[in-house]
């Protein structure tokens, strides 16, 4: 089974801080789609306007993988020759993908600039992160003919850079996405579906929920019932997907709900305040510093929800709630990957846990 890692090349990292002893697979974060329908190391376009009628600008505004990082994953190869290291396009609102998709032309363009990349880079295969096809849950220009173009993108794709490199494609943990791409039709040229069993819950909820929770809970208000990561796997499962081809995630960081209005069942399914809902940038905050700072310590406690097989934290003096995943629940997750006979768990992101401890939980479940 594969223990799969990514890595954001932005944060300040460097080759020996890498441990790759629990890792098969390092994935590179993030390449984008430039103005000219290449994919570059550059951010090309900036977000502007309306994301279905307004026209992105090609500009570039920083470098995001840079050349010293390249010599540095260069460097983490030489570690362990056995790491397979996979270049990713794309991210959370990262534009350019149902343009350059709507026609073959411009597909054309972007994989063949995708295989001079992958062997530029002595790459062992490439990771799409399309954040959404086809429907507008994401920040991103969509178009209903995303659907089948994607298949056409993977398709093409695996032409170019050939049958020996892999290829892997992230999807969202919600029922409605299989139906938002070809799903069977992909197996036929990707390896594998990294399902982003996480973020299920956040700010944009009414209430305090899990983001990364193994099972669903008899406790779960009627609207959550459908998130968790079983589900997410079992909804791929009866689509016909081959377990083996399926990778789950689990989050290297927390997310934060202030101004949690209970302390009713240590602050889970409680409201929280709307305006203020969190201090930490986006909502997040990295497992590393919920270990040093949060678990058990100024304030926060540490719970176990039973149910959901999913550890929270609650501070009844700040009246917060953190969601989160552990070395307990992580574990739990590798028994249900191994138990489903999946192809592999994931993370994002590396950085987050830089001495991978989480993932040497996993690393170390699976081998028992």
């Amino acid at each position: 089974m594969n223990t799969k890692m990514y890595l954001m090349a932005t944060k300040d990292w460097k080759a020996k801080d890498i441990n790759t002893e629990s890792i098969s697979h390092l994935i590179i974060a993030f390449a984008r789609i430039g103005g000219d329908f290449k994919i570059s190391d550059w951010e090309m376009r900036l977000n502007a306007g309306d994301k279905n009628d307004i026209p992105l600008p090609d500009i570039v505004s920083s470098p995001l993988i840079s050349v010293d990082k390249w010599a540095e994953i260069e460097k983490i190869r030489a570690k362990n020759p056995k790491l397979k290291i996979i270049g990713a396009v794309g991210g959370w609102g990262a534009e350019g993908f149902s343009d350059m998709a709507e026609t073959p032309v411009t597909i054309d363009i972007f994989t063949d600039s995708v295989a001079e990349y992958v062997q530029k880079h002595n790459l062992d295969g490439f990771d799409l992160d399309w954040e959404y096809p086809t429907a507008p849950r994401g920040i991103i220009k969509t178009r209903p003919s995303d659907r089948e173009n994607f298949t056409a993108l993977l398709k093409s794709v695996r032409e170019k850079i050939g049958p020996e490199k892999e290829i892997s494609y992230c999807t969202a943990a919600g029922k409605w996405f299989l139906d938002a791409i070809e799903l069977y039709e992909t197996i036929r040229y990707a390896n594998s579906i990294h399902i982003m069993t996480y973020d299920m819950a956040g700010t944009w909820d009414t209430e305090t929920r899990h983001h990364t929770n193994l099972y669903p809970s008899p406790a779960d208000p009627e609207s959550y019932k459908e998130s968790s990561v079983s589900l997410s796997a079992d909804y791929y499962l009866s689509a016909g997907i081959p377990p083996e081809a399926i990778t789950i995630g689990y989050a290297a960081y927390g997310r934060e709900f202030r101004g949690v209005a209970s302390n009713a069942n240590n602050g889970l399914y409680q409201k929280f305040t709307s305006k203020n809902p969190h201090i930490w940038q986006g909502g997040t905050i990295d497992f590393d510093t919920l270990e040093k700072y949060y678990v058990n310590k100024n304030g926060y406690t540490r719970f176990w929800d039973e149910h959901c097989l999913a550890p929270y934290l609650y501070s009844q003096t700040e009246r917060n709630f953190i969601t989160y995943d552990d070395c307990e629940s992580v574990r739990e997750k590798a028994k249900f990957a191994k138990e489903k006979k999946l192809g592999g768990i994931m993370c994002w992101e590396y950085t987050n846990d830089m001495q991978a401890k989480l993932m040497k939980t996993v690393y170390d479940e699976i081998n028992k």
